[in-house]
């Protein structure tokens, strides 16, 4: 069996040990997005890029330069920073410059970029395709200046410098639903956005709550009282400010999901989504599942409202169920066979999920509860009792806030597994999860690197923590092999021992190694159920 672990760019630097350059240190693409079917010229801010460096932007449907080159840096000096503060060290990016072209036909969704030098490289960090007509802010030093843009629209602008706030305005029709949904932290971006709206006198009509559902920084929407101008303003929490504090900002009165239920379904099959936000269709909505791959990117999905989104359903190979509520009682229980994925939510607080499930004696089986890792604030707690109410196994902190239980069953028998959230006072139609029952997955194993960049300097070292997932009862070594290390990289320990979860990799550069950046990859071998795996 072959694990290849994610691509990753190796560099060298090209100094002497005794003076070292610094890495390539990636902070902001501006703007951090563009629509398909346009030209958009960008900029990257980051620090040691020099005049200039090598980019790549991945993905199909865009063409970027394999190089971008310096340009002007905009600077605004900004408020005054009292003492102590004005003391701290500060760094401050330098820009370059590109086009990109986005095609026509690129499919929505983020895409990652990186960029270079020969001095090492920096982590990918990500671009989004929209599909929405898109404008750049232009910035301009002083008092914000209202600017009116046309609904619907995607916004790409920064908060800079300290205490900036921008302010846009648009028209809307009485009665009509307008949804200003900001991304700023799931772009890279230290932006904690604020939204507020404001009528044409200059009347707050809404502000954007501490939570926002999954896959938006801030959201506010609102119903226009009347036909006239309204605005939306967006700032910093903390009025901080930066050149690398970008934000996404969609305007609409069209459909916007809020939410998607289930969380995910079956590869090669017809599934309904419940969707709730605001605009619209009734009714539940109806794609068709690709037959391949393990997630479907939510903008790439069809489904209404949930362009630009930054989420993913999962795709899986078994039966899919729906929760039928009330299910808290033994008379309302439902009674499933394992393998199943059983899509619930805890829609209220307090509210408690139980399901059936038959279990025979010795049989193994493991719960593995799947929320936070796609976008669902559910903090899990997953337990499993007998038919007499019986304790028998817990797990609330398996995977950050997803829980997972693995049982032997003592005899044949119904049991209960019970999910709810760790937090009595949580629960809404966000906290969507998936509960994944099945027995144990084939002995196996899937390596994961902490990043896809890493610096080597001559004649030095880097470590990688490399991250190990067994499946099953796989608990052997594992061979590391790889593929595109430049000349003089060496591997002194490729082997991750039997049964480690986590393993030091270190990569070695001789004093005269090829400078330059290369992509390389990594590859997992071991023997299984006696049988070489590769």
């Amino acid at each position: 069996m072959t694990r290849i672990l994610i691509l990753a760019i190796v560099s060298l630097s090209c100094v002497a040990p005794a003076a070292l350059a610094d890495a390539p240190v990636a902070m902001y693409i501006f703007p951090a997005g563009g629509q398909r079917g346009t030209n958009v010229a960008f900029r990257v801010g980051g620090l040691y890029l020099h005049d200039e460096c090598r980019f790549e932007l991945t993905g199909a449907g865009i063409a970027a330069p394999a190089k971008i080159n310096a340009t002007e840096t905009i600077w605004f000096e900004g408020p005054v920073i009292p003492l102590p503060d004005s003391q701290q060290a500060e760094d401050y990016p330098r820009d370059l410059a590109g086009t990109m072209t986005i095609a026509a036909d690129a499919a929505p969704g983020i895409r990652t970029w990186r960029l270079w030098t020969d001095q090492g490289a920096a982590p990918s960090r990500s671009f989004i395709v929209g599909d929405l007509p898109e404008i750049v802010e232009h910035e301009i030093d002083g008092d914000p200046i209202p600017v009116r843009v046309e609904l619907p629209v995607t916004i790409n602008g920064r908060i800079f410098p300290r205490e900036d706030v921008d302010l846009w305005t648009f028209e809307a029709k009485s009665g009509q639903t307008i949804t200003c949904a900001a991304l700023a932290a799931r772009l890279g971006s230290p932006f904690d956005a604020r939204l507020e709206v404001r009528d044409s006198r200059g009347m707050r009509l809404a502000e954007s709550a501490e939570s926002s559902p999954p896959g938006i920084d801030a959201l506010v929407r609102f119903t226009a009282p009347a036909d006239g101008t309204y605005s939306v303003r967006i700032h910093d929490q903390k009025f901080g400010g930066l050149q690398h504090y970008v934000y996404r900002l969609t305007l609409t009165a069209g459909p916007f999901a809020d939410h998607v239920f289930p969380l995910g379904g079956r590869r090669g099959a017809t599934t309904k989504f419940e969707i709730s936000g605001s605009n619209l269709p009734e009714g539940a909505s109806e794609i068709s599942l690709p037959a391949e791959g393990t997630r479907l990117p939510l903008a790439a999905s069809g489904l209404p409202g949930t362009s630009g989104r930054s989420l993913s359903l999962e795709l899986d190979d078994l039966p899919e169920r729906i929760e039928q509520e009330p299910n808290e009682t033994a008379g309302d229980v439902p009674l499933f066979e394992a393998p199943v994925i059983v899509n619930g939510r805890i829609s209220q607080p307090g509210d408690v999920d139980v399901f059936g499930i038959r279990g025979t004696k010795e049989a193994v089986l493991e719960f593995d509860i799947r929320a936070a890792r796609f976008g669902s604030p559910l903090d899990s707690v997953l337990v499993l009792v007998d038919k007499n109410g019986k304790e028998l196994a817990r797990s609330d902190d398996a995977n950050l806030s997803d829980s997972f239980l693995k049982f032997t069953f003592p005899e044949d028998g119904t049991y209960f597994v019970r999910v709810e959230e760790r937090v009595a006072s949580r629960g809404s139609l966000s906290h969507a999860y998936r509960l994944r029952i099945a027995p144990p997955a084939a002995p196996g194993f899937a390596l994961q690197l902490p990043t896809d960049a890493v610096t080597v300097n001559r004649g030095g070292e880097a470590k990688l923590k490399i991250k190990v997932e067994r499946s099953g009862s796989f608990a052997e070594p594992i061979q590391l092999e790889f593929e595109g290390l430049p000349p003089g990289i060496a591997v002194p320990n490729a082997v991750i021992p039997g049964n480690a979860t986590e393993f030091d990799l270190t990569l070695k550069a001789e004093p005269t190694a090829t400078i330059g950046a290369r992509a390389a990859k990594f590859r997992g071998r071991a023997t299984i159920a006696g049988q070489p795996a590769v």
